[in-house]
């Protein structure tokens, strides 16, 4: 892999140098959460719910008071050929955006990185951030097999979902006004789509020409990606898919919620290092 961080417009930095980041003192409404923390209370869910993280990356911003992680996770040795399950993990000290998790995937040959919002995560940075934290994060990967099915059917769906010059236009047009790219990006984005970098983008056909889909027009937008604001990309890929999946399916996939007893946080949180008390009221 040739570096997802890097795409993100951010230099990879160590994971010893993330936790070294020092945490500011809360105060009255405001309750840090340190980066550290985060990293060690989705490493041991992530474990416990039959995950392995196979790659991590970080950036760090604005001095450190803002983080971003893009993790490549696997369950078990089975997996996709062609792509892969990311979880991508935000936090700030400087009460610029809440405590964030999202997942999403990567593609193997390039790295291009797209979040479906199919699972996202938000945790202010309140007094109850510490109690209301690890339920989130333990609710969120409960879904994690489910979201890998639907990141199949989804990509299965574009591969074979062969578009035209006209509705690639006409989309190109839209995803400025769903503000998920500004105009500037459009010359390359179609560049991109007519002669891919990567020959697996393209749909062969019985006659021997290559035919473009949704997933050549994915991978397009996810390229000139490359080298933005790392903090800006989950929003603009998750409403890059929900226009995708409106072009393949005609609606926005979403993960069917199953009627279950609701579970609580199990005790192994307890482990997780550095996890203050419960804070009420």
């Amino acid at each position: 892999m040739e570096g997802m961080m890097l795409h993100c417009g951010a230099d990879t930095v160590e994971e010893l140098a993330v936790r070294e980041i020092e945490t500011p003192p809360a105060t009255k409404s405001h309750f840090p959460v340190p980066h550290g923390l985060l990293i060690d209370l989705v490493s041991k869910m992530l474990g416990d719910s039959g995950w392995s993280v196979v790659k991590k990356e970080y950036g760090l911003f604005h001095d450190g008071m803002r983080m971003f992680g893009v993790w490549a996770i696997q369950n078990g040795s089975g997996g996709h050929s062609d792509f892969g399950l990311t979880v991508g993990i935000r936090n700030s000290h400087d009460k610029r955006f809440p405590v964030g998790l999202v997942i999403g995937s990567h593609v193997f040959v390039c790295d291009n990185l797209c979040f479906s919002g199919s699972i996202t995560l938000m945790a202010k940075h309140t007094r109850n951030v510490f109690r209301d934290l690890p339920q989130k994060v333990y609710d969120s990967f409960g879904k994690l097999e489910r979201a890998n099915l639907l990141q199949e059917e989804r990509i299965d769906g574009y591969k074979g979902k062969v578009i035209d010059t006209t509705e690639v236009h006409d989309f190109l047009i839209r995803s400025v006004d769903e503000r998920v790219i500004p105009n500037s990006y459009i010359p390359q984005i179609l560049s991109e789509f007519r002669t891919p970098k990567h020959e697996e983008f393209l749909l062969p056909s019985n006659n021997g020409n290559e035919r473009r889909t949704a997933w050549t027009l994915m991978n397009a937008y996810t390229d000139r990606f490359k080298g933005t604001n790392a903090m800006d990309l989950p929003g603009r890929t998750i409403r890059l898919h929900g226009m995708l999946d409106q072009l393949t399916f005609g609606e926005e996939l979403v993960i069917e919620e199953q009627a279950e007893v609701v579970d609580t946080v199990p005790s192994f949180v307890d482990s997780v290092p550095g996890l203050p008390p419960v804070m009420i009221g």
